[in-house]
Formats: structure tokens, sequence, C-alpha cells
């Protein structure tokens, strides 16, 4: 409580502003702080996926540099000394928080060091006392003469004042009684931000600086904007008065903005009421403070306002490595890349050709009907992730009230609602809708958001921090500490691996993981600073421990170790800029055939900039050619794939059995001798051989029971969906599984957590859903609901997430792009639901990717191929389908699909073998012309494959006697092709086993074909080069 005199001052902000105003005039001076030694932060907390954060009030300690190499950018392992608790809230308000400088933090708990400000006399700004629970070092007391002598004041001193702050609310003195009752509120209860908990405030912290916040924009938070021509932004009355005087409109008391819109569009036409919205609100300057909420990483920021007030502030504050923003309008396509999305839900004005905005009623029922991409992006969103809900009227945005009412969050970060007044029955309906209320201008609340998360938004970020939060939305670093695993996770019973597991020694360390430790060993020495380490293995071979065993060797080698979440594109320029300055960064990639150009590009530029970068690899062997199609030979370790054994060794066998028996784990091999111990391994496969010694349930010994447990239709559906995307290697977002499932996203959170039957098989961190038992579950559950229920269930599931997706997302390579196509591949869709009628399931989705999906139409083109075996007639269809899908996107996949599609109606009776093996050809070269990378191994392994069928029909079509009279001619050239083809590809064979082990097979292929050569016609693929 501040007071003057004897006379309190209630905990209204603008009273302490006042009160500090009063003291600034006086000549108070904050007591000093002496600038801190000059020190460079390079701790980056990814982990949390944040940086170095700025927080004036913590202490930091500044160790002897000779040390600490962390404060000269070098890379170091972090010791014990470094490993701090981490930028937590002090439990009571006379502790102080003291942090070391040190390595950052990784996923889950949260530790930033400050960045102080070093100025010699900092300036005084308003404080609450609200908020952090820690002992301030900003009250002063300053001497003010008065009739009755000197007295002392204590005020708040703080560390900035702008001069052009003003007052943008009434002083509680001006209020009326029944608002103001000795400083405190009775319209209804002023809330105090003590009230978030100490474990809300350290979950709010993490989601802050993660850039998991949401934050949405009401008509309050344009307010103190103004036009480009200087006139304040008109409030709902002014502006309805203002259209009323435009267009020559009516206006009756009561009348309402939406009314009096809709008039002015009857009245005017829809084009000259866009156009002067746009006159009027577009090109404004925002307020000074809105830069504060500009620096705040957010995930998405919403806008129920036409204006740019949130982009003009982002613009001014904007730096080299500051996110790009991307403004969209409601019924825009949907696009999820690296920039920072600014979504006008209700329209927006900043083109010159109308957009549709949202203002009548009937304008509402069409955004509500039109199930845009973004309304239902943000109806699944709110509830799942954490909102700041700032300066709208709920009461007058119905859209946006029944997602709000309707939905209970489930984050453990707080989600607030801040207005400058909220009545008390707002205050209930807020509290009830699980949302903190908090009586507060914009203006005020920012600086207590500073508070909570610890930025100093009043200055820039710094490129460390702006960095951080880029690379931390991709990666999650593995640090020393423990990170939380499910409840009931069992790894050695068959769960997925966590970090945890590796941390505790649990997993045994087989040949191929040594092979790659050396290999990373001699990173820097025999191998490039900056270079690709990958191999390629089957299912269930240990292929995740393995690669999380690997990272820990390299964070003990003092190597910062990143594992990738795969969110899209990798953000290449991010990664260059952070280990610019002699950082060593290790990233992991549990798959990485998608993205395999980008870790070209990556470990291209790093290398020619000196930096360190070092990309561990483990992926699927049917998926090796990718890699090897898109990373040059120069960045891959050794210029090769290497390849994880399927059979366990002796060796492997050994370390295997070590490992049990120090755990207390090796069930039936207990009291067994060491012989009949290793037999039990060696040479089988490793899951097999697991499953056998204790019957756990992440075998899948168990997981029929726990799956005919479950007792409803959405449980099985939630199963089947994780289950399929597990089998599928693809991330499952909780926001994409609940609309799969037809529930909303925090439904399914409390589901999943409430439901033990459902927990035993699928579990959720709030941001993805994945299965404790990997894809085990999706046969019992197929069988349980039949195949040809569970295969109509994917299909409206697919259906269901397809406003999220469009060729731009599919380039994004986001996570619902991603699941959705490998849902859609023929392989998987066969190997899920054997039996099934694709035919007829494919069909059923014309509607939605029939227009713009060249995937689909691919997939369609090989289903009908494959059926071709059975019927002829249906080789017409896939032409069809595959030149669709060229004429959408002309890429090296659809002419890839397209060739081998017409060399199959080549090798075919009765279509002409010349003419279509001349078009097949010729498609193949255009998918090669198309492909970044020079090797194009998928390509020209499709034809090698397809061009010997066509070699089997001329010697069959010769030895019959029948076909054109040119049949040699057109055998020596298809020879010829095949073998200038294998030459090129023979010498790749040394980089990949399993391109090799193909490139062997075909050539037993080629060689067999019975029709001898002709005598002109050369010699074996030996000579020409194999």
């Amino acid at each position: 409580m501040l007071a003057i005199a004897g006379n309190p001052l209630g905990p209204v902000a603008r009273g302490k502003r006042h009160v500090a105003d009063l003291a600034r005039d006086l000549g108070a001076r904050p007591r000093h702080r002496p600038a801190s030694a000059a020190f460079r932060l390079l701790g980056l907390d990814l982990r949390d996926r944040i940086a170095l954060g700025a927080r004036t009030q913590a202490r930091v300690k500044v160790r002897n540099p000779e040390l600490d190499p962390l404060r000269h950018g070098l890379v170091g392992g972090e010791r014990m000394t470094e490993r701090v608790a981490g930028d937590r809230v002090a439990a009571h308000s006379h502790q102080e928080l003291e942090l070391g400088l040190r390595c950052p933090i990784t996923d889950r708990e949260l530790a930033l060091a400050k960045r102080d400000d070093s100025g010699t006399e900092p300036l005084a700004r308003w404080s609450s006392r609200f908020v952090v629970a820690r002992q301030r070092s900003r009250e002063g007391s300053v001497p003010v003469c008065g009739r009755g002598g000197a007295q002392q004041v204590l005020v708040a001193i703080a560390r900035t004042h702008h001069a052009h702050r003003t007052v943008t609310t009434p002083r509680c003195e001006a209020r009326s009684p029944a608002v103001c009752d000795a400083g405190h509120m009775t319209q209804g209860p002023r809330v105090s931000l003590n009230d978030v908990t100490d474990a809300q405030r350290l979950a709010l912290r993490r989601a802050a600086r993660n850039g998991e916040y949401h934050l949405l924009l009401g008509a309050g938070a344009s307010m103190d904007s103004t036009s480009h021509t200087g006139v304040s932004l008109p409030g709902s009355k002014k502006l309805i008065q203002q259209l009323c005087d435009a267009f020559d409109v009516p206006n009756e008391q009561g009348d309402l903005l939406w009314r009096i819109y809709d008039r002015a569009v009857e009245a005017a036409g829809e084009s000259r009421v866009y156009s002067w919205f746009r006159e009027r609100f577009w090109g404004v300057k925002h307020p000074y403070w809105m830069e504060y909420y500009a620096r705040s990483p957010w995930a998405t920021v919403w806008t129920l306002n036409v204006d740019d007030t949130f982009e003009s502030a982002h613009t001014a504050v904007a730096k080299e490595t500051s996110r790009q923003v991307q403004v969209l309008n409601w019924d825009d396509s949907f696009r999820q890349g690296r920039s920072l999305n600014v979504v006008h839900l209700h329209g927006v004005v900043d083109t010159e050709d109308p957009r549709k905005l949202v203002f009548s009623l009937s304008e509402y029922a069409v955004s509500a009907a039109s199930r845009a991409a973004w309304p239902v992006n943000f109806h699944d969103s709110y509830g799942n992730s954490p909102f700041v809900i700032l300066g709208a009227r709920l009461r007058d945005e119905p859209d946006i009230e029944s997602v709000v009412s309707r939905r209970h969050p489930t984050h453990a970060a707080p989600s607030f609602y801040v207005a400058r007044t909220i009545s008390r029955a707002m205050h209930a309906d807020l509290t009830r809708w699980g949302l903190i209320p908090v009586e507060m201008t914009a203006e005020d609340f920012v600086l207590e958001w500073g508070e909570l998360t610890g930025l100093d938004l009043e200055h820039d970020l710094g490129a460390e921090l702006e960095l951080g939060i880029r690379i931390g939305q991709q990666f999650t670093e593995l640090k020393s500490t423990s990170s939380p695993v499910p409840a009931g996770h069992d790894f050695l019973g068959g769960d997925e691996p966590h970090w945890t597991d590796i941390q505790n020694g649990l997993a045994a360390e087989l040949e191929w993981v040594t092979k790659a430790t050396l290999d990373c060993n001699q990173i820097g020495r025999s191998l490039q600073k900056s270079t690709v380490i990958a191999y390629t293995g089957r299912r269930l071979t240990g292929r995740s421990t393995g690669l999380l065993q690997l990272g820990e060797h390299l964070r003990k080698a003092s190597w910062r170790t990143f594992r990738f979440r795969h969110e899209g594109r990798i953000d290449v320029e991010a990664l260059l800029a952070f280990a610019a300055d002699g950082k060593a960064l290790a990233l992991l990639f549990d798959g990485a055939a998608d993205i395999a150009d980008d870790l070209d590009r990556l470990a291209t530029e790093a290398r020619l900039s000196g930096a360190s970068v070092a990309c561990v690899v483990v992926d699927d062997s049917a998926r090796e050619s990718n890699i090897l199609g898109r990373i040059s030979g120069s960045n891959l370790a050794h210029a090769r794939v290497a390849g994880i054994n399927g059979r366990l060794s002796r060796t492997d066998a050994a370390r295997l059995v070590d490992t049990l028996e120090r755990v207390g784990r090796l069930g039936i091999l207990e009291g067994r001798p060491d012989p009949a111990r290793l037999a039990h391994f060696k040479g089988h496969d490793l899951f097999d051989a697991m499953a056998q010694l204790e019957n756990a349930p992440g075998f899948g010994r168990r997981v029929e029971h726990l799956v005919q447990e479950l007792k409803d239709t959405q449980a099985l559906r939630a199963t089947l969906v994780a289950s399929y995307a597990s089998l599928v290697n693809r991330r499952l977002l909780v926001i994409d599984a609940s609309r799969m499932i037809g529930i909303n996203s925090d439904e399914l959170v409390r589901r999943i957590q409430d439901d033990p039957r459902l927990a035993s098989l699928v579990s959720t961190d709030g941001t993805d859903v994945r299965t404790r038992h990997r894809w085990l579950a999706l046969q019992p559950t197929v069988e349980r609901m039949g195949i040809d229920s569970a295969a109509e269930m994917l299909r409206n599931a697919v259906r269901s997430v397809s406003s999220r997706l469009n060729q731009k997302s599919l380039r994004e390579r986001n996570p619902t792009a991603l699941l959705v196509g490998s849902f859609m591949s023929h392989r998987n869709l066969n190997e899920a639901f054997p039996g099934a009628d694709l035919d007829s399931w494919y069909t059923s989705l014309v509607d939605v990717f029939g227009s713009w999906s060249a995937r689909y139409w691919e997939q369609r083109a090989i289903l009908a191929r494959r059926n071709s075996r059975s019927d002829a007639n249906l080789l017409a269809k896939a032409e069809s389908f595959s030149l669709r899908a060229t004429e959408l996107v002309a890429d090296t996949y659809s002419f890839t699909t397209l060739g081998t599609v017409l060399l199959e109606k080549a090798s075919r009776v009765p279509f002409d073998v010349h003419t279509y093996y001349e078009r097949g050809l010729s498609a193949f070269e255009r998918a090669a012309s198309l492909d970044a990378s020079s090797s194009n191994v998928v390509t020209w392994i499709a034809f090698l494959r397809y061009a010997t069928k066509v070699l089997e029909r001329i010697s069959s079509d010769h030895s019959k006697g029948v076909g054109a009279p040119d049949l040699e001619d057109l055998w020596g050239t298809v020879r010829g092709d095949w073998r200038r083809t294998y030459a090129q590809l023979a010498l790749l064979g040394t980089a990949s086993d399993h391109v090799k082990r193909d490139l062997q097979k075909l050539r037993q292929d080629f060689e067999s074909l019975p029709l001898p050569p002709d005598p002109d016609d050369g010699s074996s693929p030996d000579s020409a080069g194999g």
C-alpha cells in the first residue's frame, strides 16, 4: 500500500503511477545500481524452446572468466556448479532469486539468465506490486515538504519511463462513487495477479518463452492508435456516427454497429465501404506500448480488428533475426511456417481489392458456415493453448464468445482476460470459463506481463533470444536434467524410449551405435566440422534409442545437443546464426527424408562459414534412397548412409544381457547360464527377443486385451488415429487428433488424463498425442472396429482436417500436411486396412483433394497401376490420374509416377511398346530435370525396375514371333538406356547398403532375361560401369 500523509491509495494501477509521477516531480531519484560487468550471455535454453531472457530483478553471479568458458562463447560441458535450479519465482517476497550464468536448459525446465540494464542511472517507471513474489529493490523513500513538515513517502522506483506516456484512464478520484471506494472497485472484484499460483507462474514462464501463448486482440487494443492522418481510431459509437454521415444511412437509438454497417453496404456497396475502412484503418500509428506486445514471442496473434496496429508495432521493433509477420484474413488458406501469423478473424483491409469482412449478422453467418481454415483453427487452438485476451468485448462477438464459453483451458499455463473494466457478472462468467480476469488497461498489463514472463519488453530482446525462440520452435535441447515421462512408462517393457531412459543407463549400446559413436569422435578430425551422419534400418531395430544414445555421447563431448520435433522446414538461417560465434551444435533427426534437402543446405552453408553443425540422422531403410538422393556425398560422413543390422550380433547379445542383469530385468532368462542367455538374443530380432522376456504390454502381448477394454467409440477412434500415426512415423497434434475424433481438443486432453483405459494406450503432453506401445494397438483396434468401418473412420478423419491442407502447407511440410500425406499413402493404407476397397476410399475424397492435390492423384494412379495386375484396363485410369498430378504440380514426384505408369503400359499387351516406352522415358527425364539433387536415385531406380519389365515384354514378343519388325532395335535401345542408367547409379552403391542391394537385385533380373543381346550390343552391366 502506498501512502502520502496518511491517505491510502488502493491498488488501482493509475494511483501507483500518480505517486511515482509525483515523486519524480519532487526530484526523487531511484537508487543507483552499479553497472554490471560487461559479459556476454551465450547460454540459450532450448529445452523449453527459449533463450536468454531479460529480467532486471534477478541478481546474476558473474563467474571468473577463466573458469567459465560460456562467457566467451566457448562450448563446454555443463559443470555441476552450473546446474542451477532455473529462473524460478521465489516462494516468498523476502527471497531474492539469484541465477548463475550457465548453459541453457532444455525441454520442460525453465532457467533463463537475465540481461541487466547497465545504465548508471536508470529512470523511473511504474511497477505493480501484484506480480512476482520476490524482493523488489525498486522502492525508495522521498522527503515531501508539507504543512506538517517533511514526511517520508514510499514510492515505486523502476527501470524506465517514457516521456510520451500519457494517462489513458481516469484516476480513481475522478470516477463515480459507484466505481471507486477508497481506491477499491465495488462494481466487480478487482483481480490481483497474486492469485496466480506458483505452479501457474512457472508454467506461464515456460509457455511464454517457448512461444506457446496466443494473443487475441479486441477493439480495446486499438483504442490508442491513430490513423495515418493523425486522427484517433474511433470507438463503436463514433464509428456508427461516421458511417451514418459518410453513407447517409439512418441511425436509431439502440442500433448496433453491425446494423449500421449492413445499411451502409446496402446503400453504397461492399467495395465503397471497404475502401472507406481501408482509408481510416490501414497504415495506422500504434501506441508505444503495443511494441512491448510485439516483442513478446507469440504462437499466433488473433485480432478482431481490421486495422494493422499490431503489424505496425512489430515492424517498428523487428530486427534481422525476428520472425516475419504474415497478415491473414479469416478466409485465407491455412499456412503454418516460420512466420508469425497475424490472423484477422473479422477481416482485414490490407489490400486494394476488397477482402471479405465480418461485421453484419449475415457475414457472421457466412463465416460460421464456410468452415474456413482460420476460424476452425482458432476453435481448435483455444482451450488447448494458453491465451491472453486483450480488450475484447466478448458479449459483442458471438462467434468468439461461443468458443471461449464452451471450452475450458487444459494447459498448465493460465489464460487471461484483460479489460479496462470488468463487471461482476462478467467476472463470474470468465472465472467459470477458466480465465483469469484482469481489470487493467492494455498499457498497464503489458508491464505486468513482462514481470510474469521475466522478459524485458521495453527493450529489444536481443539476437540471442530471437534466435533461441526460432530454434526452440523446432528443436528440444537434451540436457543433464531429467525430463518427465508418462506415468507407467516402462522402456524395458517395450515403451518408446525417453531421454530419461538413456540417462538412467537402461539402453544397451548396440554395435551400430558404437560405430556411430566413433564417427562422432572424428568430427573435426577426419570428418568435416559440419557433416551428416546417417543410419537407416528396419522398424524395431533400436533406431530411436540409438539416436538418443548418440545425443548423450555428443552432449558429454561438449556439443550443444538438440532433437528435432518435426515442425516443418528447418530454419537454416537461425541455426547458422546461432552457431556463428563458435557454438558446436549437434542436431538429432529421427526421420529426415522429408527434410533431407534442408539438411544438405545446412551442412553446406555451415561448412562454408566455418561453423560446427553435426546432424545425426536415423530413418527407415525404405526411405534411404530419398536421403541419398538429396544429401550430397560431400556432406555425408564417409560419403555414405550406413545400415543398422536387423539381427543381433554376439556383441549385441552380450551387452543386452549385461544391461538387463544390472537392472534386474532378465525375466525368463533369470537363472539360466550365460550361453543360454546369449543364444536367446544372438541372430534374433531385437523386439521379438525382448518381447519373450516378460510378456510386457509394450511388446504387444497384452495390447489386444487393453483394446478390448475400451468402452466407447471415441476412445477406439483415438487409439486408431494415434496408432496409425505411429505406424507411419508422423507427429499427431492434439488439435488434429481432436478434430479427427470429433471432440474438442480440451476434452480430448481430459479424456486421456482421466480415463485409465484410454491412458493405458495413448498419452498426451497437451500438444501431441502419442501411443504408449508404438503401433501395436492398430491391428486389434482395426479388428474390433472392422476393416471397412475403421477405413471409413480414417477417411472421415482426413476430411475433418482438410481445411488445414493446401499446396502451401505441403511445401512448408508442417505436421498436419505430413501426417495426412502419410495417412493417404497407398502403401500405408494397404498395410493398415488389408482388403479394404481403397479405390472407393480415394474416390470419396475427390471433392476435398481433387482440385489441388497432386499427391492425391499420384496415390490413385499408384493404386490403379498395382491393381492392373488383375485388370489391364485400370492402366487407362492410372495414366489419367498421373497426368492430372503433373498438371497440378509439375515436380519430380508427379513425373516419376507418370513414368512408372507409362512404362507399365509399355510392358503390357495390347499397348504399343514403342510409343509408351518413349513417353515413359521422357517423363523420367523430366522428373530428373526437376530434381534439385544431381543423383535422382529414387527416379532412376524406378526407371530401371520398370524398364526391366519392358525388356521382359520385348523378350516375350520376340520368342512368340509377334510385335513390330524392329523389335530387336527397340531391345537394343532399351537395353542401352538401362545399362547407362545402371552405370551412373552403380557409383552410388558404395554410399548405401540398401541401394547396393537394390541395384544387385535389379542387375540379376536384367541378366536373367532370356533373349540374348544383339551381337553389336556390347557387354554386361559390369563392363558398363557396374
